[in-house]
């Protein structure tokens, strides 16, 4: 069985200055352990600025690039949700990188309506996994966590990986449909979540975490700073073996 060693990045995001957010993951890296994946907030270079359409960048972009360039670094994958500039549209892009070389995308489907996302942004069209280092990972972005049929393991897969800009005010929420997301998909949870205030004085709290396929904690913490976690298949493999729920989910569509 192998093993997965992820390092969660938990960012205060200085709003629409990618310059001084590259610098401080750099920083941050440094106290890291060695990782296999560096996992960074959503829109971990400009803050949820959804309203800044100037922000976006193609793929080609600063954002992007500085995520190969970490990747290439720490020999690791690197992954995040972008603000991106696809043709006419923009999206909030989930991308995840290895060396030189884009591996996934996934464009966020739940666009957040209370802050106008859907005003401004495309929705994706479809969801799906990616194998990395042994490991079927599904990515969600943020508001797509309230929507459980998004997260249904149908793919058999390992690990439900959420990048977000959770609010405190809901903070609650956030806990607990991570709880739920683990115990009834039997899956790993690695979620990164920003902190810091942003300018409409919304504070994000992080609360980052790692749970294990029975919900339990393995991860947990606040604080700009980064942690790692290391994911072992074969608990994974006894959870799964122990109670076999996975195998007596009826597809109703």
């Amino acid at each position: 069985m192998s093993d997965l060693t992820v390092s969660l990045v938990q960012l205060n995001i200085h709003w629409m200055e990618p310059e001084k957010n590259f610098s401080r993951i750099e920083a941050h890296l440094k106290e890291a352990k060695h990782s296999d994946l560096i996992v960074l907030p959503e829109m971990f270079n400009t803050g949820f600025c959804i309203k800044e359409p100037q922000m976006a960048e193609t793929e080609n972009g600063a954002a992007v690039q500085f995520m190969k360039q970490i990747s290439a670094q720490y020999n690791a994958g690197v992954c995040a949700s972008v603000m991106i500039k696809d043709g006419d549209k923009i999206v909030n892009r989930f991308i995840l990188v290895e060396g030189d070389e884009i591996l996934f995308r996934y464009d966020k489907i739940h666009l957040f309506a209370l802050s106008s996302e859907d005003q401004h942004f495309t929705p994706g069209n479809k969801i799906g996994t990616f194998d990395y280092k042994g490991f079927k990972i599904k990515p969600i972005i943020c508001y797509d966590l309230r929507f459980p049929y998004v997260s249904y393991n149908r793919e058999n897969y390992d690990v439900l990986l959420v990048v977000a800009n959770w609010p405190n005010m809901r903070i609650n929420h956030w806990e607990a449909l991570l709880e739920a997301r683990a115990i009834e998909n039997q899956a790993f949870i690695v979620a990164v979540n920003r902190v810091g205030v942003d300018p409409f004085g919304v504070h994000y709290p992080g609360h980052s975490q790692a749970l294990s396929a029975s919900g339990k904690s393995m991860l947990h913490f606040t604080g700009d700073t980064v942690k790692s976690v290391v994911l072992h298949k074969s608990d994974l493999e006894e959870v799964r073996k122990s109670i076999p729920f996975l195998k007596d989910q009826v597809n109703l569509n």
